[in-house]
């Protein structure tokens, strides 16, 4: 769970740092739109082809439906026949809610690839080359150390 809310916090960050470097008509508005509208506007501002049917686009959407059902929680009924004679079925698994199902470890670890890929490509094709997750101390405007 910390996993996916720390991803998608870090990628609207990166959105929210870009958007004014990028995209010269920026405003403190822009902060406020919805992720996937955010993304598409920075993406065309750094010269980056978004492909909104990639499996990266299909799971930046899903990272932060994943962090809507998390913080912005409500009460949800699960309907489902638990069987725990079914071989390799937890009953439990069975009556998973939604934002259960969508914070596994290796959907949460997906999730953060893609957008890892998303924010490297849209980061190189603004013509910024270091790596967009340095620390501060490293990345671009130190300089380098």
């Amino acid at each position: 769970m910390l996993a996916v809310l720390a991803t998608a916090f870090a990628a609207e960050a990166y959105l929210n740092y870009m958007g004014p470097l990028v995209a010269p008509n920026w405003t403190d508005d822009d902060e406020w739109l919805e992720p996937n509208k955010k993304l598409k506007r920075v993406a065309r501002a750094a010269g980056y082809e978004l492909d909104t049917n990639s499996g990266e686009y299909r799971d930046f959407n899903r990272l932060f439906r994943a962090r809507n059902l998390l913080v912005h929680g409500r009460k949800e009924t699960v309907h489902a026949a638990w069987d725990p004679a079914v071989e390799g079925i937890s009953g439990a698994d069975s009556l998973a809610t939604q934002w259960m199902m969508e914070c596994n470890p290796v959907r949460a670890a997906k999730l953060l690839n893609s957008a890892r890929a998303l924010i490297v490509a849209i980061h190189r094709a603004s013509g910024r080359f270091l790596d967009p997750f340095m620390t501060m101390a490293e990345g671009e405007s130190s300089g380098g150390i």
